[in-house]
């Protein structure tokens, strides 16, 4: 899963339902998304951060990890609270048990602003 930017979100684009793996992370993204407290100014210029989260079947989270560094702790700690806050993910509880495997670890990939030259 990617999140782009700062957090803006058009409502329109949002998955009423989780039908399938890919319908449930469209949503979990989303709501990660509405919940990221982006620092929008030149300090998030080309930032990138990786954070690896394993859930419950309940949408909690088991375990959550830096596994690549922006080299801004504002940034990566923005980007963890961001996971933190939209938990629980009740997306993965519609899923059956193969899907729910395959969903159960998301790497969350946060890129800041982008420099346009």
């Amino acid at each position: 899963m990617c999140i782009f930017g700062c957090g803006t979100t058009d409502k329109n684009l949002m998955s009423p339902k989780c039908i399938d793996v890919k319908s449930c992370a469209h949503s979990i993204m989303q709501r990660v998304r509405e919940n990221s407290q982006w620092i929008c100014d030149q300090k998030s210029n080309d930032k990138v951060v990786i954070i690896q989260s394993s859930f419950s079947k309940t949408g909690k989270i088991l375990e959550i990890k830096l596994i690549s560094s922006s080299d801004d702790e504002e940034f990566d700690n923005a980007a963890l609270n961001a996971i933190k806050s939209a938990v629980p993910f009740v997306e993965l509880t519609m899923l059956n048990p193969k899907e729910f495997e395959e969903a159960s670890i998301i790497n969350f990939k946060f890129i800041g602003n982008v420099k346009v030259n």
